[in-house]
C-alpha cells in the first residue's frame, strides 16, 4: 500500500512526484452524485437537502465540489481566501463595483458558510477521490512499468481520459469507500 500525504495543494505519493489537484479531474455530475450517495451513507456524513441550503438558497453539491475542486481544493481555497469566488460561482450575488480583472465575490457571510458546509461534507469525498485516483494512477503506472521495453516507445503520460476510463471501470463501491 503506497502513503499519501498532502502537498502544496496536491497529493503526493512518496514514491512518485506530487500530483496537483488541478491534475485530477472533476467527476462528472451523474458520476459524483452517485459517488457522493454511496460515500455519505459508508462514512456516515449527514447530506440532506436542508444541510445543502444557506441562506435560503440551495447549494448544489457538485457545483460546490466543482467549483473547489477547479480552484486547487478546500487547502488552496482556504488559504487563498477565496471563499467568496466560491460563493459567486454558485451562484451567491456578486459584491461591489466588479474589477474586470478579479473573478465576481459574494459576501462574506455565506462564504464563511460554504466554506463550513465543504468541509463538513464535501472535504472528506475529495481527499478519498484524489487519493482513489491517485492509487489507481500508480497501479496503471506500475503495471506499465512492469512490462518489458518496447524499441522507440514514449512514456505514456496519463489524460484526462486515462482517468474517465479508469472511473468508468472502477465500481462505485471501491471508490468512495472512505480511507482509514
Amino acid at each position: 500500500m503506497h502513503t499519501v500525504t498532502r502537498h502544496h495543494g496536491g497529493i503526493t505519493n512518496v514514491s512518485q512526484q506530487p500530483i496537483r489537484t488541478n491534475m485530477i479531474p472533476v467527476l462528472p455530475e451523474d458520476k459524483f452524485k452517485a459517488f457522493f450517495a454511496n460515500f455519505a451513507r459508508t462514512a456516515g456524513i449527514r447530506a440532506t437537502e436542508r444541510d445543502f441550503t444557506i441562506e435560503g438558497r440551495p447549494i448544489n453539491p457538485w457545483l460546490l465540489h466543482r467549483a473547489v475542486f477547479s480552484r486547487g481544493g478546500f487547502d488552496s481555497v482556504s488559504t487563498n481566501d477565496e471563499w467568496p469566488i466560491i460563493g459567486a460561482a454558485v451562484g451567491f450575488p456578486a459584491i461591489g463595483p466588479g474589477d474586470a480583472s478579479q473573478p465576481p465575490q459574494c459576501a462574506p457571510l455565506p462564504a464563511q458558510r460554504l466554506q463550513q458546509l465543504y468541509r463538513d461534507s464535501l472535504r472528506p469525498f475529495d481527499q478519498t477521490y484524489m487519493h482513489t485516483v491517485v492509487q489507481l494512477r500508480n497501479s496503471q503506472l506500475s503495471s506499465v512499468q512492469s512490462q518489458p521495453p518496447q524499441p522507440q516507445a514514449k512514456p505514456h503520460q496519463p489524460t484526462e481520459a486515462d482517468y474517465q476510463a479508469l472511473l468508468s471501470t472502477t465500481s462505485e463501491s471501491s471508490l468512495i469507500t472512505p480511507t482509514r
